[in-house]
């Protein structure tokens, strides 16, 4: 189940980029990257040089890429000069790698992206993503790994939001163009839950609260919108969920975040056998406290997967799944979370109805294989479940269409040449 034939191409033999007596600059104060406003301070280093190179060495003394690599612009189109085996933490806010710079011959650095938020970019040779390997992306900036050689995945690549913890570029509960809209409070009883987030299509609305067949009395906040292309024009991560209504006493859970965005680029080829991993949130399940009981919030939407090569080989997993919504809290008891959005062509499940009646289920995750979901209505004095979250986007962009492969790959993945 989930099986999906993607385009890939024969393998290139010797075809490895190695460029030899370089090597990279060492940090500069914000990671050792240019930024938007000073793309030329970056400290590149010099040919035939052990260590770093002087901050004024020239630029085009990295290898350059000939290719138009997309979203990043031209003076940020260069590779690193070492191998990089990868594990742990990727922060693209602080430009480090389990906590340090990058090693000599790797380059983190910022670049502006035209339209979009501010790109981290990782300038490699071949980089190798083992299959033991966890490596988790987060930070504020959507994560670009641009190598002059080959990229291996046979590992996780984990970009994902994990529950109100977005991955690296997506937004927090409540943030970003595809946010769910908050549920609506009534009276003392009757409150609507929080709509799931949008981005690659809409999100789902959080249920209402004293309905009837016909009507309810409090709605559910609205599902986010659906925003961006579908060939990902622009690298951007997915939206937050909207909130339960802030009416009781009850410290609540927040909405579901969104999912990361991450671009891979090899000047060679890439090859994904493991997982990459860029599922929404899920949202928070009611509270419940003394004599209030609360309803849930709604899950965080997919973020974005970009891969670009020649030559791609991908028989893994590509996922970039909605969150699912919270349950509600009941009489006697709280609802539980929705379920992050999950590295398979699955929908992440609603949360469960807290205990005792007057409670709801929250609405599931979009993935491939379903679209996402309304959280259920409650009755009079009860609580609505949170909105079900909205996919994200895949995109993949390669020049030689020679072979035909296979992956789990959810949403259905937007595929081009250049």
């Amino acid at each position: 189940m989930g099986r999906h034939p993607l385009i890939a191409a024969l393998l290139l033999a010797g075809c490895r980029f190695d460029p030899a007596g370089l090597s990279a600059p060492g940090p500069g104060d914000d990671g050792g990257g240019p930024t938007a406003d000073a793309p030329d301070d970056r400290g590149d280093a010099a040919a035939g040089t052990d260590g770093p190179a002087p901050a004024d060495a020239p630029v085009d003394s990295l290898p350059p890429i000939d290719d138009d690599v997309a979203h990043v612009p031209d003076p940020g189109e260069f590779a690193g000069t070492a191998d990089l085996v990868l594990a742990g933490t990727i922060d693209t806010s602080a430009l480090t790698i389990d906590g340090a710079a990058p090693p000599a011959g790797i380059v983190f650095d910022t670049w502006p992206q035209a339209g979009g938020p501010e790109l981290a970019v990782l300038h490699t040779r071949a980089v190798t993503v083992p299959t033991a390997a966890q490596v988790r992306v987060v930070g504020s900036r959507p994560l670009v790994i641009l190598a002059g050689g080959d990229i291996d995945v046979t590992g996780t690549i984990d970009a994902s939001a994990h529950r109100d913890q977005p991955g690296a570029g997506g937004h927090g509960p409540g943030g970003g163009p595809g946010a769910g809209a908050t549920g609506d409070h009534v009276d003392v009883f009757n409150d609507g839950g929080g709509g799931g987030a949008g981005y690659g299509v809409a999100g789902a609305a959080g249920g209402g609260a004293g309905c009837t067949q016909a009507t309810c009395a409090a709605d559910g906040g609205g599902g986010g919108a659906g925003y961006g292309s579908a060939s990902v024009a622009l690298l951007d991560g997915g939206s937050g969920g909207g909130a339960a209504p802030a009416v009781s006493q009850c410290t609540q859970k927040a909405a579901g975040a969104g999912g990361g965005a991450i671009q891979l680029y090899s000047a060679v080829r890439i090859e994904v056998t493991g997982a990459i991993n860029a599922g929404g949130g899920g949202g928070g399940g009611g509270v419940h406290c003394d004599v209030n009981w609360d309803a849930a919030s709604g899950g965080g939407s997919g973020g974005s997967i970009f891969l670009q090569a020649p030559v791609m080989v991908v028989s893994g997993i590509l996922a970039a799944n909605g969150g699912g919504g919270g349950g509600s809290a009941g009489m006697n008891g709280p609802g539980t979370d929705g379920k992050d959005g999950a590295p398979s062509a699955d929908q992440a499940s609603g949360g469960l109805a807290g205990p005792g009646g007057l409670a709801a289920a929250g609405g599931r995750g979009g993935a491939r294989n379903g679209t996402c979901t309304s959280g259920a209505p409650a009755r009079a004095n009860g609580n609505g479940g949170g909105g079900g979250a909205a996919v994200g986007r895949v995109a993949i962009r390669i020049k030689n269409l020679s072979d035909v492969g296979g992956a789990t790959i959810s949403p259905v993945a937007n595929t081009d040449t250049y």
